[in-house]
This record gives structure tokens, sequence and C-alpha cells, in this order.
């Protein structure tokens, strides 16, 4: 395991646990993955879930998400690690932690769909 996967997993067993608050429900609409922007989908995402923790000089762990070269950092370094604790809701690594809004199963989708495809700067 090297640096930063250490350093994010440290930071994810940093967030306090509260009681779950039940994720956003998926409606009959389809997800287009199909052209999944980092401007337009994938910052929103961050920004609504994971930014009251990771930005800024306060970020939990150093992890200011608002900078993007941090997060094609955690990207480059463990393709999809940020998709799939956002996924398992059973893991006690998850995130967003407990007592947090959990990313409906499209935005999950998208997520996945933008590491992919390289998690460019879009």
């Amino acid at each position: 395991m090297n640096k930063w996967s250490v350093i994010f997993v440290l930071f994810l067993l940093s967030c306090k646990h509260q009681q779950d608050i039940v994720p956003s429900i998926q409606t009959n609409q389809q997800c287009d993955t199909s052209l999944v922007t980092y401007a337009a989908d994938i910052k929103p995402i961050l920004k609504q879930y994971c930014f009251s923790c990771h930005t800024g000089s306060a970020a939990i762990n150093g992890f200011d998400f608002e900078n993007f070269d941090n997060i094609k950092i955690l990207t480059l370094d463990t393709p999809n690690y940020i998709p799939t604790i956002i996924a398992d809701t059973s893991s006690r690594l998850r995130m967003p932690p407990p007592g947090y809004p959990i990313p409906n199963t499209c935005s999950i989708n998208k997520m996945k769909a933008w590491v992919n495809r390289g998690a460019l700067n879009n």
C-alpha cells in the first residue's frame, strides 16, 4: 500500500459517525453515464456530499476536494476507491459517514464512469 492509500484510509477512519440518513432514492429516470464530465457532474456530487468535511484548510486529513489535483491523485492511486466506498454502505470505511446523506445510485454510477474514463478535468 502506498503513502496516499494509507493517508486516505486514515482520513476515512477519522470521520465522526452519527446515525445514518436515508439515501436519496433514484427515480425511474435513465441515468446517462455516457457523457459524464467533472464540471457538470462530478464536482456537484462532491460539493453536495463531500465538501462539508473536505474543503479548504480545515479539510479532514488534508483531503481538499475543491482542488482537482487532490482528487486526481486519489483516482490515479486507487482507481474506483472513491465510488466504491460511497456505494458500500455496509463498510465501516464508507463515505459519507453515517449521519450524512448518501449519493443515489445514478451519482455513484457517474463517478465510476468518470474514473473509468481517466478522471479528466473536463
